[in-house]
């Protein structure tokens, strides 16, 4: 699964860039104090903790930049990857298939919704998951970042298109190490 992150100027960004993310996360947190309603940090702190692992309170940041605004599609995408790694893949296919139908050239969210169907059948056939959705180990590696150039993100070009192609190709190579 592919997150979109922003990388603005400063020091929360490059210190994630270096995966330095506790670092980053008290970064983050330090630049919510002054900007408590900045999109751009609130998506980015909840990348940050889903990288950590804590898709729960990823998702609480994620829907607080929606409801600011609630066309910033990288704000639904990351948080419908992190409901694939908590295993809600109905919740997450629904919001991949909404962010599609608000922007059909969001390659990031078509990819994530190819990969998102694509795992359903390989974790029935491989893992029991559990009742309550605590654990899905395997696949939590499927997480990489792509570079965002805009807010809105409304259109992909050439070059963002084979971002993704090597992003998650380095998040399969990763899965398998």
């Amino acid at each position: 699964m592919t997150d979109t992150i922003s990388y603005y100027d400063g020091m929360g960004p490059a210190l994630y860039r270096l995966c330095k993310f506790d670092s980053s996360l008290n970064f983050f947190n330090e630049s919510l104090i002054d900007s408590p309603d900045d999109i751009e940090i609130l998506v980015n702190k909840g990348s940050t903790l889903g990288k950590l692992g804590y898709f729960n309170e990823a998702i609480v940041y994620f829907d607080q930049a929606i409801q600011i605004d609630s066309s910033f599609l990288p704000a639904k995408n990351n948080k419908a990857n992190a409901l694939v790694n908590l295993g809600n893949f109905d919740e997450a296919i629904s919001l991949y298939r909404e962010i599609i139908g608000e922007n059909p050239d969001y390659a990031t969210a078509q990819n994530n919704l190819k990969t998102a169907l694509f795992m359903i059948p390989q974790i029935s056939d491989t893992e029991s998951i559990s009742s309550n959705n605590d654990e899905i180990p395997v696949f939590k590696k499927l997480f990489s970042f792509e570079k965002i150039n805009s807010p809105k993100l409304k259109s992909t070009n050439f070059f963002d298109e084979v971002s993704v192609a090597f992003s998650n190709l380095g998040s399969l190579f990763s899965f398998f190490n």
